[in-house]
């Protein structure tokens, strides 16, 4: 099993507890390519997507992006991470996949 499939094996374990947002961080770290974000109107609300783009490819393990996207924008690690509660919920999932899977340079 490669790191790839392990670390969707972990996500699975780890979907829906926590943000799309966490979920890009954490295959950001493993798998690298872009942190992408697009606004979508859910049950008249308009809430943020995260996923990533890898090598050209939608990537989104948070399996919870509306198909329809075709506009989105680049996003840094810096600027999700402002958030002192999204920072604090990515280093404790963090904590945890590393346990799994090393990751070097982050």
């Amino acid at each position: 099993m490669d790191n790839k499939e392990i670390l969707e094996e972990v996500l699975q374990w780890h979907n829906g507890t926590e943000s799309s947002e966490i979920t890009a961080l954490i295959v950001n770290d493993y798998l690298n390519g872009e942190i992408v974000k697009t606004d979508a109107r859910v049950n008249g609300r308009t809430i943020s997507f995260y996923f990533n783009i890898i090598d050209g490819e939608r990537v989104d393990m948070a399996r919870n992006l509306p198909e329809d996207v075709k506009t989105y924008c680049t996003v840094t690690r810096d600027c999700i991470l402002e958030n002192p509660t999204t920072e604090e919920n990515y280093r404790r999932v963090k904590e945890k996949i590393d346990s799994f899977i090393p990751c070097s340079g982050f």
